[in-house]
């Protein structure tokens, strides 16, 4: 053996010979956890954690509804937020989410909208960015060859898996473009 992996040995057999397990005096789960969490060096830290896992049968187990009763509230506060407001908003977020799984999504956006181009720009890859009259810009996501020009009336409609697509009024031809600004 090497050196080094025999100081390393005998480092790891001296911390675990003369470690003296923190949550002896335990009387329940709970509090050898508790007695693990405040130590200060990590490795110790580990190795108490390692010897619950352990020794788990003999210490005497607490319900979590009896855990959570007799455990102190810690009671941090940021102006009108409690930690138990943060716990109580995140399980009704939760809940909600649960409820709302499988639904269709409800969409207050409409399906097109209609505005005249103020500007279009034409960049080095010769994709179009138009501004439209309500401010929206919107850049075409390929070269389609297709000009969209100042003053064209366009309409801007939703497409499958969150795509758009612009259309010049009295044209066939879409643009596949994503909103800028």
């Amino acid at each position: 053996m090497s050196k080094n992996s025999l100081s390393t040995l005998f480092l790891v057999c001296a911390v675990g010979l003369s470690y003296s397990p923190t949550f002896v005096n335990a009387e329940t789960v709970s509090e050898a956890i508790v007695k693990c969490k405040s130590e200060q060096n990590s490795l110790q830290r580990l190795l108490c954690f390692d010897k619950i896992a352990d020794n788990i049968s003999d210490l005497q187990d607490q319900s979590f509804a009896e855990a959570r009763a007799n455990a102190p509230q810690p009671a941090v506060t940021t102006g009108n937020v409690t930690a138990g407001n943060v716990a109580n908003d995140i399980t009704r977020t939760t809940n909600q989410q649960q409820d709302d799984f499988g639904r269709a999504p409800v969409d207050d956006t409409p399906d097109e909208l209609s505005s005249n181009v103020t500007k279009v720009e034409t960049d080095r890859l010769r994709r179009q960015t138009m501004t439209l009259q309500n401010g929206q810009v919107w850049r075409e996501v390929g070269s389609s060859g297709h000009k969209v020009e100042n003053g064209q009336d366009v309409t801007v409609k939703k497409g499958l898996f969150g795509s758009y697509y612009l259309s010049v009024e009295g044209s066939n031809r879409q643009l596949q473009v994503k909103r800028i600004r």
